[in-house]
């Protein structure tokens, strides 16, 4: 009695305490005596109440959320009884959460369906797409992909057919995750012209799902081959650099010399995220051309790559940060290749990196790749990093303080290696 006249108490604090002792009150039956006195309280602390009756073992919080999601107006109780439906609800209460999409309970009621624990709830998902109006919501088709409804994919090609301009995009992005490769030549011609990018990634997400990356690599070059849509042509492209090394980068590198623009510049960004080293003297020639755009995509992808080049050969590695820093025209890549060449541990970027201590605006970066090379290479292959930090001028105390520390810490290995 006291617990229960405590909750309406007009001092907040007192009232919070009490709701919140509910949770923990022994004996049965706990959760009927309280509900019962829930509609007199304000909104909410009726909302404060359900979450902690919510904490009691026992199925009459459920049973009354159920009722307020069907009865009670949008507000702090309905709000918390779908909330409760998504910790502790089932199956059944799918059809009744989604019901909710439409109104302002919409976030919540989502949170709830992707909660709800079950198996069966993937069966009552599937019934409440095949009605067909939560297939126009992308937080429901996001939902049935989290949750596996792998049964939606059928329903989804279809309304992609049914409806090309509406939520391509989502429901592209959904068979990805569902649909088994046996639904790719339907998702790729039920495809709209303005969704062809994300029809091919669906269709090679569905591949490596199924573990058939050979079988997306011979798509891709066969549709390359008799393919006269740019966008198409483009979205290929794109799609060889995805799938890497396994596909082939000779066909892209052919395509830089395509008719059209924006197949060949689509070329370059493929070439620029290839995922392995061989395209290296592609970009670097592409990175010294005409093409201003062009070179920067292809000199920043031939520099992730150097900086990824586990396993190069030495010399073949530095010959290309040669190039490379001489094909930067701007500061900006100009300091990502200094950086580069500090983490590659070559005692020939000393070399390379020596010369930009003389450029004012480009001189502490320089400083800090042959500091970062200091930590990697060894004390008796230090001598012309040694000279070149001791001849630097640097103004910012703590770069300074660095360079002083290092210079200290060489000496003193170069001095314990000579006694050896």
């Amino acid at each position: 009695l006291l617990v229960s006249e405590a909750m309406a108490d007009p001092d907040e604090r007192l009232a919070r305490a009490a709701i919140a002792a509910t949770a923990r009150l022994p004996g049965e039956g706990v959760s009927t005596v309280f509900l019962r006195r829930l509609p007199d309280l304000p909104a909410e602390r009726q909302a404060a109440l359900l979450r902690a009756l919510a904490r009691r073992d026992e199925p009459e919080p459920v049973e009354a959320a159920r009722r307020w999601v069907r009865e009670a107006e949008p507000g702090p109780l309905r709000t918390a009884a779908v909330e409760l439906l998504g910790e502790k609800g089932d199956a059944r209460d799918v059809p009744l959460l989604a019901g909710l999409l439409q109104g302002p309970d919409r976030e919540a009621a989502l949170a709830a369906l992707r909660r709800v624990p079950g198996l069966a709830v993937r069966a009552a998902l599937l019934e409440v797409a095949a009605r067909g109006e939560p297939l126009d919501d992308e937080g429901f088709l996001e939902l049935l992909a989290e949750r596996q409804v792998n049964g939606a994919a059928v329903l989804l090609v279809n309304r992609l057919r049914e409806r090309p301009g509406a939520h391509a995009a989502a429901l592209l992005k959904a068979l990805g995750a569902l649909a088994d490769p046996a639904l790719v030549p339907a998702i790729l011609d039920a495809a709209p012209a303005g969704a062809v990018e994300p029809a091919i990634e669906a269709a090679l997400q569905i591949w490596r799902r199924a573990g058939r990356t050979d079988e997306a690599v011979r798509w891709v070059w066969e549709r390359y081959a008799t393919e006269t849509d740019p966008a198409w042509r483009r979205g290929l492209l794109q799609a060889a650099a995805a799938l890497g090394g396994a596909s082939g980068w000779q066909p892209v590198a052919a395509a830089l010399h395509d008719a059209d623009e924006g197949v060949r510049a689509a070329a370059v960004r493929a070439l620029a995220g290839w995922p392995s080293p061989e395209v290296l003297p592609v970009l670097l020639s592409v990175a010294g051309g005409a093409d201003e755009k062009a070179a920067v995509i292809a000199l920043r992808g031939a520099l992730r790559l150097l900086d990824e080049a586990a396993g190069m050969n030495p010399a073949d590695q530095l010959a290309a940060w040669r190039r490379a820093l001489e094909l930067a025209r701007r500061p900006e890549e100009r300091r990502l290749a200094l950086a580069g060449l500090g983490g590659s541990g070559l005692a020939g970027a000393v070399e390379l990196i020596t010369p930009w201590l003389e450029e004012a605006n480009l001189r502490a970066e320089a400083v800090h790749a042959l500091l970062q090379l200091a930590a990697k290479l060894p004390p008796d292959r230090t001598g012309a990093l040694r000279r070149a930090l001791e001849g630097v001028e640097i103004k910012d105390a703590n770069l300074r303080k660095q360079v002083e520390e290092t210079l200290a810490r060489l000496r003193q290995a170069g001095a314990g290696s000579d006694a050896r």
